[in-house]
């Protein structure tokens, strides 16, 4: 769920802060909810969750050589790799059009990287970011410090049965270009793996899973189809 749907159901006394006893017997661990540790759940831990789990997501794609450790350069490279008009930062105009709505902009990886609030990713957000997940301060994220971070989720956690985690992992998978969501041109890239497919009935599952109808699946929307009758392009 959203912060603003999680504090709806469990911030009794609207402070807007959730304590474990206002939590009660919930799906989600309430040590896995307070990312920061200070005894309460807020806004602000829902933010840094998400923005950890953004990072661990670019930094796995960032590992170029495959050693499961990221530096510095390897994610220079993947911001360059992304940058399509060459301007050194990543914003809504280095998503391909068919991903340039609402969601684009509010919903998917980008916002979660983008440190200093300026409506872009570039070098200095990543340098931040790795120098805050980089513990032992070497300047490369080791596989460790890495398996440290959560998967990212595009709205918040989900239940102890890791819904998030596993349909993460199937948007990471189609996602190309690493802005957390699955556009519609991506989506059909995947169908020339499948050369029997039926483009038709390829076409309408995009279309169905995308519940709020914006051109561009979430991590969310694929956890809430494929929990029916599987959600993926068809194999």
């Amino acid at each position: 769920p959203s912060w603003d749907h999680f504090a709806q159901r469990h911030d009794a006394d609207g402070n807007g802060m959730v304590t474990p006893d206002e939590l009660g017997d919930a799906r989600v661990p309430f040590e896995k909810l307070d990312f920061d540790g200070d005894g309460v759940v807020t806004a602000a831990d829902f933010a840094a969750r998400r923005t950890a789990g953004a990072f661990a997501f670019v930094a796995r794609r960032a590992d170029a050589d495959g050693d499961g450790a990221v530096t510095s350069q390897e994610l220079e490279a993947w911001l360059a790799g992304r940058d399509r008009n060459g301007d050194g930062k990543l914003d809504s105009a280095d998503l391909p059009e068919d991903a340039r709505g609402e969601r684009g902009r509010r919903g998917g990886m980008f916002p979660a990287l983008d440190v200093d609030g300026d409506g872009a990713v570039d070098a200095a957000d990543l340098a931040a970011l790795m120098a805050r997940y980089d513990a032992d301060g070497d300047g490369t994220l080791t596989g460790e410090e890495l398996a440290a971070l959560p998967a990212f989720e595009r709205s918040g956690p989900r239940g102890r049965h890791g819904h998030g985690a596993r349909h993460g992992a199937f948007l990471e998978k189609l996602d190309a270009d690493g802005d957390g969501v699955i556009s519609r041109s991506e989506w059909d890239a995947a169908l020339s793996r499948h050369p029997n497919a039926d483009p038709q009935r390829h076409a309408a599952r995009f279309t169905q899973l995308d519940s709020d109808g914006d051109g561009v699946l979430s991590a969310e929307e694929l956890a809430a189809k494929r929990s029916r009758k599987g959600g993926g392009p068809r194999r």
